[in-house]
């Protein structure tokens, strides 16, 4: 294994990564807003399909792993590489990120504040949706609505990458002051957060980096084994109302291995890409 500056290459594979993942959190959401527990199901009711069902669907935190990696790979990395290229367009990038995340965001607010006037139950906080469309949510204030939680994250990080652009691409001293003001304090709300997702997105940039030489098939696999119990041991420690949880492994412990098997079966994945045709095929596949 070694570190080098990839070439700029689109893989479609991650883009269907990608949406699989954004898939899989809405199909969790949904299950979580529409569907009763499982527990709450009638016994006579249940059934193996709707056993796998309810199985599948409580991976909501899974999927998310997933996206942060995806996140620091293809944005966080490209970034990185282009900073230290010299090739880093500050206003394009910050045009870019602002572009793909406020318009939905502030559609999904107008919503929720107009559909929770005909739920009493739901009071509407404004200062709250403010915070939220601020990427203040679970630092300086609760989220109205609970899948937003990730965005925080997201946002943080990409304001983090664009203003460490600035700073290094910058031949103004008193930008460079500023800037640094700003990182200090973009570091200072980074720990309000949890750190364990802000590590998994830099995983994700480091794996942009990480180059394997050797491919062989048994090396797939066994990634692949270790993200797959990743996945269950997560699912072991998460309770519902049907299982009370038994976390073997501490499940932060298990989302970092999580996070660590998707890089590589990234690393493995863009590596075989150029060689194998079944990839090339694959890659090919709906464009």
């Amino acid at each position: 294994m070694e570190t080098s500056e990839p070439k700029a290459t689109h893989y479609l594979w991650l883009d269907w990564l990608r949406f699989l993942a954004a898939f899989a959190v809405l199909v969790c959401h949904g299950r979580g807003f529409f569907l009763p527990e499982y527990a709450e199901i009638p016994i006579e009711q249940r059934n193996i399909f709707i056993f796998i069902f309810y199985s599948l669907t409580r991976l909501a935190n899974d999927p998310v792993v997933i996206f942060f990696v995806l996140s620091g790979f293809l944005v966080g990395g490209k970034g990185l590489a282009r900073i230290s290229q010299g090739t880093f367009n500050c206003r394009s990038y910050f045009i870019d990120r602002f572009a793909r995340i406020f318009p939905p965001l502030l559609g999904c607010t107008i919503f929720y504040c107009i559909a929770a006037q005909f739920y009493q139950e739901y009071p509407v906080n404004y200062w709250h949706c403010l915070g939220n469309l601020l990427s203040l949510q679970n630092i300086f204030c609760p989220t109205p609505v609970e899948p937003f939680w990730s965005l925080a994250y997201e946002v943080w990080f990409y304001i983090l990458l664009g203003t460490l652009g600035v700073f290094v691409t910058t031949s103004n001293s008193k930008v460079k002051v500023l800037t640094l003001i700003i990182l200090g304090c973009i570091c200072w709300i980074l720990t309000k957060l949890d750190i364990q997702y802000m590590l998994i997105l830099f995983l994700g940039i480091g794996a942009y980096f990480i180059k394997i030489k050797n491919r062989p098939i048994w090396k797939f696999f066994l990634i692949f084994g270790l993200f797959l119990f990743a996945i269950a041991a997560n699912q072991m420690g998460a309770a519902s109302n049907a299982f009370q949880g038994l976390a073997v492994i501490p499940v932060v412990v298990t989302r970092i291995i999580l996070g660590l098997t998707v890089c590589f079966l990234i690393i493995w994945w863009a590596g075989a890409s150029s060689e194998n045709k079944y990839i090339l095929w694959f890659n090919q596949f709906g464009k």
